[in-house]
C-alpha cells in the first residue's frame, strides 16, 4: 500500500494498529476506503471487524464509518463479524442504528446465517435478540 493517510489506514485496520487508525482518522484519510489493490473492496471497518480489533472498530464507528458498506462478494462487516464470531465488535455493529441485519452477500446470506454456518451461537442469539428474521432463506437453502 502507498503511504497516503487512506492507505496507512487501510494497512493499520488489517494489522490491528490503533494508534496508527486514530492518526489516520485525524489527518482526514476516507474512513470507507477500499484495498481496491488488493480485490476485495474491504473497507478498514471490514478488516476490524473481521480481526476482532475491537479498540479500531470503536474508532471507525465513532468516526462515521459505513457499517452497511459491502465488499466484492457483498459482505458487510457485520458478514465478518458473525463468520469470525466476535461478539464484543457484533454488539457494536448492531447498536448502530443504520445496521442493516437482513443485508444479503452473492449467495443471498444474512449476518445471522453467516453465523449460523460458522458455528456461532452467541452471535445468533444477538442478532434474534435485535430482531434479525430467522425466516430468510439464501441461494442455496
Amino acid at each position: 500500500m502507498g503511504s497516503t493517510a487512506t492507505d496507512r489506514l487501510l494497512s493499520a485496520a488489517m494489522s490491528g494498529d490503533s494508534q496508527t487508525v486514530t492518526k489516520c482518522i485525524n489527518e482526514g484519510a476516507n474512513i470507507n476506503a477500499r484495498d481496491i489493490a488488493l480485490l476485495f473492496a474491504r473497507s478498514p471497518l471490514h478488516y476490524a471487524a473481521g480481526s476482532g480489533y475491537d479498540v479500531i472498530c470503536d474508532l471507525l464507528l465513532q468516526a462515521g464509518a459505513d457499517v452497511n458498506a459491502v465488499d466484492k462478494n457483498g459482505r458487510s462487516p457485520l458478514h465478518y463479524t458473525a463468520k469470525s464470531g466476535h461478539i464484543n465488535i457484533c454488539k457494536a455493529l448492531i447498536r448502530t442504528p443504520r445496521t442493516l441485519l437482513e443485508l444479503t452477500d452473492q449467495f443471498g446470506d444474512t449476518p445471522l446465517q453467516t453465523a449460523a454456518a460458522w458455528g456461532n451461537k452467541h452471535i445468533c442469539d444477538a442478532l434474534i435478540g435485535v430482531g434479525a428474521s430467522v425466516t430468510s432463506k439464501n441461494k442455496v437453502w
